[in-house]
């Protein structure tokens, strides 16, 4: 039963992270795309509109602070997601729903959820 009419991108460089967050999305989100780097990532947001991101703060080949501003700003939702928020200042400043790794996957649902409920940020403080 799909609880949320909804395009999620997934942003996570660890697939097997990607691949549990999928599976436990995939009766509650209509479409998902996944990218396991952030060049991945623009190629996928250039080529289609996301209504919620789950998106890594730490990825290997690049700081996810500029696609998550392009985002925002075509009115994607977002969640970040981490391990460790401290390791990329400029995202743990926004006001944004957060999960941390490791995380339940109740929690993760619900996280999901809350988050596609809040209203888009649309003004992001300069970093």
């Amino acid at each position: 039963m799909i609880l949320l009419s909804s395009s999620l991108l997934i942003i996570e460089d660890q697939p097997e992270i990607c691949d549990l967050i999928e599976l436990s999305l995939l009766d509650k989100v209509e479409k998902i795309h996944v990218a396991h780097s952030l060049s991945a990532a623009c190629c996928l947001q250039s080529q289609y509109r996301f209504d919620i991101a789950i998106v890594d703060s730490c990825l290997p080949d690049g700081d996810p602070y500029p696609l998550v501003k392009e985002l925002l700003a075509q009115h994607c939702k977002v969640l970040l997601m981490s391990g460790n928020f401290e390791l990329n200042k400029r995202l743990a400043q926004l006001p944004l729903p957060r999960i941390e790794k490791p995380f339940r996957l109740p929690v993760l649902i619900q996280s999901v959820k809350q988050a596609f409920q809040m209203p888009v940020t649309k003004t992001l403080k300069s970093a």
